[in-house]
């Protein structure tokens, strides 16, 4: 089944149906004084699946006596609001909703999620500490790690057992540690062996780029979409950061800024997985809920 297709019937099984709008700041004349006008564009995606959409000018919205009015006057509010309270630490990037009488608001804040460098520091100091390493400990090393992880030998048992042997055959007392990752092979057995380095002998070969051992190297809030859930009596908040969907490269491009989602009643078991649709950005999480990008598509906006 497409992946579009098995999301949006996701959607339909709550029975609603769903609204989703985006807005663009028309260009005004400076010398004028039509500031805060916008061109409203919206995307409705019924319980059967069927996605239907419409616009609506900003400029014309006191004159409506449909939900357009509730939408781009309660935009109109929260600009007020911000202008007053002098708020310039998020900005809106969309509504939706599924009853209009209860429109739920996904903010993009200044607040970004780093990986901690102090962390990171150590383990450099752990790669870069030996260039060579001692041939006798590595080869107790294996051993131990043998014992230890006798699931994981027994499953790669030739591989494991060259690497043995070419270490005791050699004749240097010291072996190059990149050379020496290198002999281990690819797989669970080089990371696994890795890892048992770096925690009984404090030796560390290479950076491992796994999900699951990024906690060690204090980068698992570069992966995954992280959230929190908190309210009170104006409605429900989610706060949330989207990582990446598959392992780290050998980087860290960017920093995950930090959105919420504002709104009465609002469930984050509905909203959240509409960020998990991996056809939209490359096999990547979305920032913010994916029917945004149909919007953009649908109305072709830059």
């Amino acid at each position: 089944m497409c992946p579009l297709k098995k999301m949006i019937q996701t959607l339909g099984k709550s029975g609603k149906t769903w609204a989703f709008v985006s807005f663009k700041k028309d260009d005004t004349d400076k010398n004028t004084k039509k500031k805060d006008q916008y061109t409203y564009y919206r995307v409705f995606i019924a319980p059967d699946g069927k996605l239907s959409f419409d616009s609506c000018a900003g400029r014309s919205w006191m004159r409506r006596k449909d939900e357009w009015k509730n939408i781009i006057g309660y935009h109109q509010e929260l600009i007020d609001k911000r202008k007053s309270e002098k708020r310039y630490d998020e900005n809106i990037e969309g509504f939706f909703y599924t009853d209009i009488n209860d429109i739920c608001t996904i903010y993009k804040t200044n607040a970004c999620v780093y990986p901690r460098f102090d962390g990171i520091g150590g383990e450099l100091f752990l790669l870069k500490a030996d260039k060579e390493l001692d041939k006798e400990q590595m080869i107790d090393a294996l051993l131990h790690f043998k014992e230890d992880s006798p699931e994981l030998v027994k499953k790669n048992k030739e591989e494991f057992e060259q690497v043995l042997n070419n270490l005791k055959n050699r004749k240097e007392e010291y072996v190059d540690k990149k050379a020496f990752y290198k002999d281990i092979g690819r797989g669970k057995l080089r990371e696994g062996f890795n890892e048992y380095l770096r925690a009984e002998y404090r030796i560390l070969l290479n950076f491992s780029k796994s999900k699951e051992n990024l906690p060690l190297y204090d980068l698992d809030a570069m992966t995954d979409i992280h959230y929190s859930i908190s309210g009170d009596s104006s409605g429900k908040l989610v706060k949330y950061f989207v990582g990446s969907a598959k392992a780290l490269n050998g980087s860290v491009a960017r920093s995950n800024p930090i959105r919420k989602i504002i709104g009465k009643t609002l469930k984050a078991e509905e909203i959240l997985p509409m960020l998990t649709a991996t056809f939209v950005r490359n096999e990547q999480y979305t920032v913010i809920p994916f029917p945004y990008k149909y919007i953009r598509e649908y109305f072709q906006i830059s």
